[in-house]
């Protein structure tokens, strides 16, 4: 029981720290391309869609949020920060295993990613996937690396 408050006390404080929301992809049956890969105009494009996208979900329009960040993942699949916003409207419009899904894929992204750790955890907790979801938070507090460190190149605090 201990266990389990302190599970819901995590996923309270940690989740209202976070941000942003989703489609459902096909992206893990794609290859994510190199960001070298990426032209500036392709870049431009999914900034747009990006943009877009959190101008939906500041509305509350979930749905057009999910479809928005879904355009600039088909661009820029391996972008974590997208999957992790796409994950949160998905978790919105009450759709917890694809919020889950794009959480993981945040996390495979960008393994210093502690938001998407955090909602990852948070998804879990409402499944009622209490293990899951402890080990998720677990790793949400992990200490981050420096900003030296290959894996801080990616992280919300660079964003």
């Amino acid at each position: 029981m201990i266990r389990l408050v302190i599970v819901a006390c995590l996923v309270l404080l940690l989740f209202s720290c976070s941000s942003v929301a989703t489609k459902k992809t096909d992206v893990e049956d794609k290859p994510v391309p190199p960001e070298t890969a990426i032209t500036p105009e392709v870049r431009a494009t999914a900034e747009n869609y990006v943009s877009d996208g959190v101008n939906f979900y500041q509305n509350e329009n979930y749905a057009e949020a999910v479809d928005a960040w879904h355009n600039a993942i088909e661009l820029i699949p391996g972008d974590a920060e997208v999957h992790n916003f796409m994950g949160i409207a998905q978790h919105k419009l009450g759709e917890y295993d694809k919020a889950l899904q794009q959480f993981q894929m945040a996390t495979e992204l960008d393994s210093g990613y502690y938001e998407a750790f955090n909602n990852m955890g948070y998804m879990f907790f409402l499944k009622e996937d209490y293990d899951n979801a402890l080990d998720a938070f677990q790793k949400a507090l992990q200490p981050k690396p420096a900003a030296d460190e290959p894996d801080a190149a990616n992280t919300a605090e660079d964003q």
